[in-house]
């Protein structure tokens, strides 16, 4: 296992020589002894969306709690196609809903998608945006 935590006087650099899996802070190149869990494909595409793509076509509300798609043809047509390969919104739509997303149907968001864990300017928060697990369609019967 891992020796503890315990010299809290130590310089950073010596510290990482003995501990190396204490940085684990970048996004990019996380480090290999990392233990942080990783954001799933999803969410992190949807999250360069809204960093990359025009706010005119999607974008965060202003409260930068959900996000609001308001060109969709252009939407359709051009961003789905560019970050997922496909131009099924119904596709997208069900994604959102297996990563929890809900839509906000009161409020100045009205109309926008909403997850406690994604945020604007809060990328940190991605790997907590898990897919929900799904009820089995076996018919309930038990495979022995």
């Amino acid at each position: 296992g891992r020796p503890p935590l315990s010299n809290p006087g130590i310089g950073h650099i010596h510290f990482l020589a003995i501990w190396p899996w204490v940085d684990c802070w970048s996004p990019d190149r996380p480090h290999p002894y990392c233990t942080a869990p990783r954001a799933q494909a999803f969410p992190r595409k949807l999250f360069e969306i809204l960093t990359n793509e025009p706010a005119d076509i999607i974008g965060w509300t202003e409260s930068g709690c959900s996000f609001i798609i308001k060109e969709m043809e252009t939407f359709v047509m051009n961003i789905l196609m560019k970050y997922f390969r496909h131009q099924k919104y119904s596709s997208f739509q069900r994604q959102l809903n297996l990563y929890g997303f809900r839509k906000v149907n009161k409020g100045p968001d009205a109309g926008a998608y909403a997850h406690k864990y994604f945020l604007r300017n809060r990328s940190e928060l991605l790997s907590k945006v898990r897919r929900m697990p799904q009820a089995s369609t076996s018919g309930g019967k038990l495979s022995v």
